[in-house]
C-alpha cells in the first residue's frame, strides 16, 4: 500500500510538475491560496518535495515503528472525523515530524465537501478578527490538535534542538496550512517548515494573509492534473 501509493505520489510529481507556487526567490505569492501578502520566497527542491511526497505516502498506511527516516512515536486516528497521521522523528535530519492523511473513506469526501465557514478557537492561537475557515478542515484538525501538541511537546523534552516539519497531501495538505499556523504560535522557538501537497484553499481572505504572515516556511507543491483545486 506504502509502495503503491508513494508510486502515484511521486508519479504525479515529477510528470510535468508545477509548483504553483512553491516558495520561490524574491517577491511573489503568497504559499497561502488567496492571499495578498507577498514576501521572501525560494523554491523548495525536489529532493525536499520528494522527501514530503514519500511521508505523505506513508501516512496512508500504518507503518511498523518506521517510516523511512522516521521513527514512529505516534499513530493518531479519530473515528468520527477520519482524520489520521503520525507523529515521529528523524535522527538524520534532527526533525520532529507531524504527517497528516489524505482523503481515503466517505468521511474524508464529507470533510472535503463541509465548505461551511466557522471562527477557528483554538487553545494557544490567536487569530485575527473576521478569520474564517471551512468547517471540513477545523473539525478534522481539532479532533486530533491536542494529541500532537502533546506528541511534539514530549519529543522536544528529549530533542530541544530539532526543528519541526509539518506535511500532508490533498486533505492532508489542507490540514498543513491550519496546523502550520497553530504549532507556529504554540512552539514559537522552534524552527518550523511545513509541505502542503495537492492541497485546496481553506479558508477566507483575512484567513489567508493570517496565514502567509506566520515564520517558518511552508511550501505548496501542486502537480499538474492531480485533480485538486487550489485558487
Amino acid at each position: 500500500m506504502v509502495k503503491l501509493s508513494l508510486m502515484l505520489i511521486i508519479v504525479a510529481c515529477v510528470w510535468r510538475c508545477c509548483a504553483i507556487p512553491l516558495r520561490h526567490s524574491g517577491k511573489g505569492a503568497s504559499p497561502y491560496p488567496n492571499s495578498t501578502a507577498t514576501s521572501d520566497y525560494r523554491e523548495a527542491t525536489f529532493e525536499e518535495l520528494q522527501r514530503a511526497a514519500k511521508h505523505s505516502a506513508a501516512a496512508y498506511t500504518i507503518c511498523p515503528g518506521k517510516a523511512f527516516d522516521v521513527y514512529l512515536t505516534k499513530y493518531f486516528t479519530h473515528l468520527l472525523t477520519g482524520t489520521e497521521g503520525y507523529v515521529g522523528y528523524s535522527t538524520n535530519r534532527k526533525v520532529i515530524a507531524v504527517v497528516f492523511r489524505g482523503s481515503t473513506s466517505f468521511i474524508d469526501v464529507a470533510n472535503n465537501l463541509d465548505t461551511k465557514t466557522v471562527v477557528p478557537h483554538i487553545p494557544n492561537v490567536e487569530f485575527p478578527l473576521g478569520a474564517g475557515i471551512m468547517q471540513g478542515i477545523y473539525r478534522p484538525y481539532m479532533s486530533v490538535h491536542d494529541e500532537i501538541v502533546m506528541q511534539i511537546a514530549n519529543l522536544q523534552l528529549r530533542y530541544p534542538d530539532y526543528a519541526i516539519e509539518i506535511t500532508g497531501h490533498s486533505l492532508g495538505g489542507s490540514l498543513v496550512y491550519l496546523a502550520h499556523i497553530a504549532i507556529n504560535q504554540i512552539f514559537k522557538d522552534s524552527n518550523i517548515t511545513s509541505y502542503a501537497l495537492s492541497a485546496y484553499p481553506i479558508g477566507n481572505q483575512v484567513y489567508a494573509n493570517f496565514g502567509a504572515a506566520q515564520r517558518g516556511v511552508l511550501f505548496r507543491g501542486n502537480p499538474k492534473d492531480d485533480g485538486v483545486p487550489v485558487s
